[in-house]
């Protein structure tokens, strides 16, 4: 299968690109007077971001779905994938003010998007800004027509969680490896827990309790020979993030794109999933987290109910 043949224990070998940027004569431009250059050496993925203002789209729909269009064609190694976004963080509202969802939109593509290619994420509105864009040391923002030599073009919107499944080892460790770090091993046993949480809003109603759900998991993780790590997403830089997730194996998780914060987890893990949402429905179908959910109680974590999970949990993993 594509996601396996793509994964580090099987990377095929492949020849390295030769990415070539050809600045074409005037006479042969399609409009005189206009510059025109020709992008070779690698195959260029002309994609439409789905909700990239949410983390976990972004992700699923977006990142993982271009890595398995990418693999399914063959083409694991980043040095192979040029990716160009057709669609715009770029929204405003009223007296030009710039949309809350523009900075998030910038903020999860970079920390998302940029570990499945080895060059710059493009983006055609900026190009048409003439924002400076660097592709093999030429800015691709001076030239009036771009052409790309091999192309392939889509997007993940039909691409349904269950089918994406088996993609997500494939991004991770990308991700991982993107930041310095070796990618999460499969962990079967083992009582490491995280608990990930945002201060600020959301989308979704966060818990009201956090912080007796920490101090609970804490003591949990000591008593059954584990560790204990918590913190807002929000607050914490994303490498450390990273090393936190790799020695993790259960995590607790409220509502909202912080749920999906489990594609970092290495397989074999549980995800305890604090609130009622949609996303329990995709959550379940994942081949590497094993899901436990657990609804709120007038606003907060039921905590015996909680303790009772965490320990049906310790015992399929043994500890």
């Amino acid at each position: 299968p594509a996601h396996e043949l793509c994964g580090l224990t099987g990377l095929p070998k492949q020849e390295n690109p030769n990415l070539e940027f050809e600045e074409v004569a005037a006479n042969r431009t399609v409009k005189q007077h206009a510059k025109l250059a020709i992008v070779r050496g690698v195959t260029t993925f002309l994609a439409r971001r789905i909700a990239p203002w949410n983390a976990g789209h972004m992700m699923m729909q977006s990142a993982i779905a271009l890595e398995r269009l990418a693999d399914e064609h063959g083409l694991c190694d980043v040095q192979h994938r040029l990716i160009v976004f057709a669609d715009s963080c770029l929204r405003k509202m009223r007296h030009d003010e710039e949309h809350p969802r523009t900075k998030n939109c910038r903020v999860f593509t970079e920390k998302f998007g940029n570990v499945i290619t080895k060059y710059p994420l493009m983006t055609l509105a900026y190009l048409k800004h003439e924002k400076q864009t660097l592709l093999a040391g030429h800015d691709v923002s001076k030239v009036d027509f771009l052409c790309f030599e091999d192309v392939l073009a889509g997007s993940g919107r039909k691409f349904g969680y269950p089918g994406m499944s088996p993609w997500i080892a494939a991004w991770r460790e990308k991700l991982y490896l993107k930041h310095g770090l070796a990618p999460p091993t499969k962990r079967e046993t083992g009582c490491n827990v995280i608990f990930v949480f945002k201060d600020s809003m959301h989308g979704l109603h966060p818990i009201e309790n956090p912080e007796e759900v920490g101090a609970l998991a804490k003591e949990w993780a000591k008593k059954h020979g584990g560790t204990y790590q918590g913190f807002d997403l929000g607050a914490v830089p994303f490498r450390e993030q990273l090393v936190s997730f790799q020695t993790a194996n259960i995590e607790l998780s409220v509502a909202g794109s912080n749920a999906f914060s489990s594609f970092q987890l290495g397989e074999g893990s549980d995800l305890v999933y604090l609130d009622k949402s949609y996303e329990r429905g995709i959550l379940k179908h994942s081949a590497e987290a094993r899901l436990t959910y657990m609804g709120r109680v007038a606003g907060k974590c039921h905590l015996p109910m909680l303790q009772y999970h965490l320990d049906r949990i310790a015992e399929r993993r043994g500890c």
